[in-house]
């Protein structure tokens, strides 16, 4: 297969392969002797030789290092150490022989393609792989030559031999097989006490289970068995709809599902003399449980993983670094302890808001519901709109679902107080309390993903956040967090929506109409008979400001309010993890630019010049930015919703169809 090594002669090549691809390093290393080459490859090696001597005397002397770049050798990290010996002293040509990724700092290196090559030396591209070692051997012949007389002494040389650079490459490792092939290779090795010390640690930490590659305790099997993303969240989405369905179905059984209320007294006052209440009529409640939580549920499980597979993206194309701008994997401690200290901040602030709003909504529940259950009294007032009972337009409470066991309807007998007391407490919690709490709270998420960005976090555990580079992507990497992007802005969205409907339902309950439909529609005949302009307005478009609104919807204002609180609660999240972009891209540069450029130039093979025009167009914002005129229209859109609400539907469906779109297709 090769001829008899001699030891006293350098070989102008050494192959370097995995050992499942030994057929194709033998049709290589055969056709290379063919070509007046001497090659050296592990399967000239002569009974009694020391591997790991011999292996290592021809990998540094050799005049070209030929990798045979498989999608086996590109996982085998003694091929990869044995390549960066190569790239170190300049006598690396790589060659492909099967399609793979080849490790990210190798991408750009020149690299022969023999993947259909069947050992035809009249192949171009043969030639090619041919041509390139001719231009190694003659550059290492001539740096080989003697130094002239005037030269000056050779630095000390970096200890780079095999077993310094493979154990570089696992000294963080939590996988025992690493581990025990060093020890296996190098049973006198100077890593040998270090190398059974963490063997001994992860014995210790994950016996017997298993560790996965991010660092996490999983029992054997675990990665078979994880239940695949998309079904996980298809789950979620049809349990929260199912607890939605469930929430109709037992409205409409205890008789408050859809409830004609006919006053007791002062019907007059109303359009037709009744008006449609109950849960079904209540968009903010109806809407909520059948559409929105559960797909703003969904959206939120799809951003957090998201968010960690784009992490872990970002250490595969490594753009987490150490301060000295050396890759890192998952496994890094201070990486895990950066995750740790995230997890923990997002997790007890998620806690911490979602308990605030259960109280706040149970005691908004109880003020409300709890004043009419227990008070007789207050229950027959509640019934009546005229001046010994509660006006129409009274601020302090509403005439809905919550309290429509204690109004007129046609079957009083079936209307009970204590189901629907259960009732409109389950709802409060699971929709105000678990279901707001989670929308507003999510927004933490966003602050602990992009605090991570900000001047001077990630320094801390010793990282750098670099971009990448080798991206085609004018984002140079960051593009990997574009979809947690989108799904935060949907969940935003839907908060926005969701006061929207509040605010819509606020007015409804406290106007003569008899249903939302007739609430919502354009009304020609009282926009012929309108007094002034506010209320032709309010009967074309709805008018907030109009005598007929704002008369009996006093606290309207809170719920704006309330929306813009809400936009500025999650939106102002966005901006932060935008803000901190910016800085970490300021911070990237500034970085690079004093001290890392050098450094930046080593890790991914560009010149100095592509790398500086490649960061002075990076945009480190994972989507696009409307511009400012864009972006106001869009606040417009949301206000001008409140204040014409009949119209407002409509851009408030508009606006749930085009941003959406907008943001899926933010890819450039």
């Amino acid at each position: 297969m090769g001829p008899q090594f001699e030891k006293a002669r350098v070989p102008d090549i050494f192959i370097s392969y995995s050992r499942e691809d030994r057929p194709a390093a033998a049709l290589v290393a055969s056709s290379l002797q063919a070509e007046g080459f001497t090659v050296w490859w592990d399967a000239v090696l002569r009974a009694g030789e020391s591997y790991d001597e011999v292996t290592e005397d021809n990998l540094r002397n050799a005049g070209a290092v030929v990798v045979l770049w498989s999608k086996r050798s590109s996982r085998s990290k003694w091929v990869r150490a044995e390549a960066t010996i190569g790239e170190r002293h300049s006598t690396l040509v790589p060659a492909i022989i099967e399609d793979c990724d080849r490790p990210l700092r190798f991408e750009l290196i020149q690299t022969a393609d023999l993947t259909q090559w069947k050992g035809d030396r009249e192949d171009e591209n043969w030639k090619g792989l041919v041509a390139d070692i001719s231009v190694a051997l003659s550059g290492t012949r001539q740096e080989s030559a003697s130094p002239a007389p005037d030269a000056e002494p050779a630095a000390p040389a970096q200890d780079d031999s095999i077993e310094a650079v493979f154990w570089s490459t696992i000294k963080d490792t939590t996988e025992p097989a690493e581990l025990e092939a060093y020890l296996k290779r190098y049973k006198n090795g100077h890593f040998v006490d270090l190398a059974r010390a963490r063997l001994a640690a992860i014995a210790r930490n994950a016996s017997p289970r298993n560790t996965s590659q991010s660092g996490a305790i999983e029992t054997p099997g675990a990665e078979d068995a994880r239940v695949p993303q998309p079904l996980i969240a298809i789950a979620i989405f049809a349990l929260a709809t199912m607890v939605g369905m469930t929430m109709m179905v037992v409205a409409n059984a205890i008789h408050i599902g859809w409830f004609s209320w006919s006053p007791s007294t002062g019907a007059e006052q109303l359009q037709t003399g009744v008006k449609e209440i109950g849960f079904f009529s209540a968009l903010n409640w109806s809407v909520a449980a059948l559409i929105l939580m559960p797909i703003a549920w969904t959206l939120i499980y799809l951003a957090v993983t998201e968010a960690q597979d784009a992490w872990a993206e970002m250490v595969r194309r490594q753009m987490l670094v150490t301060k000295d701008f050396v890759p890192i994997d998952a496994s890094h401690s201070g990486f895990r302890r950066m995750q740790k200290h995230i997890r923990l901040f997002v997790f007890a602030g998620i806690i911490a808001v979602t308990a605030l709003t259960l109280a706040l909504a149970l005691s908004d529940y109880a003020q409300v519901a709890s004043r009419f259950y227990d008070n007789s009294a207050e229950a027959e007032k509640l019934d009546r709109i005229d001046d010994a009972g509660y006006e129409l337009g009274a601020p302090s409470f509403e005439r809905d679902w919550m309290v429509a066991a204690l109004l007129s309807t046609p079957k009083p007998e079936k209307v009970k107080a204590g189901p629907n007391r259960a009732f409109s407490f389950a709802a409060y919690a699971i929709y105000v309390g678990f279901g707001v709490g989670s929308l507003l709270s999510f927004g933490l998420v966003s602050l602990g993903l992009g605090a991570t960005f900000m001047r001077g976090i990630a320094q801390t555990y010793g990282l750098s956040i670099i971009p990448d580079i080798n991206s085609n992507n004018k984002r140079c990497g960051f593009e990997v967090l574009r979809r947690f992007f989108i799904y935060a802005y949907a969940v935003a969205f839907i908060g926005c929506v969701l006061c929207y409907l509040m605010g819509i339902q606020n007015i409804y309950l406290r106007s003569p109409d008899a249903s939302i439909f007739a609430f919502l529609s354009p009304d020609p005949k009282a926009f012929s008979t309108a007094d002034d302009w506010r209320e032709g307005a309010d009967a074309l478009f709805g008018f907030l400001f109009a005598g007929s609104v704002a008369k009996g919807t006093r606290n309207v204002y809170v719920w704006i309010f309330g929306f813009f609180i809400f936009a500025v609660f999650i939106g102002g999240f966005i901006l932060f993890v935008r803000q901190g972009a910016l800085l970490g891209k300021s911070l990237v540069l500034d970085e690079l630019r004093s001290s890392g450029l050098k450094r930046l130039q080593n890790l991914t093979h560009k010149d100095e010049s592509a790398i500086t025009s490649q960061l002075a167009a990076l945009n480190i914002w994972p989507l696009i930015q409307p511009d400012p005129r864009a972006s106001i229209a869009i606040v417009l859109l949301l206000v001008a919703s409140f204040i014409f609400y009949k119209i407002g539907v409509l851009i408030v469906l508009a606006l749930s169809i085009a941003v959406p779109l907008a943001l899926w297709k933010s890819a450039d």
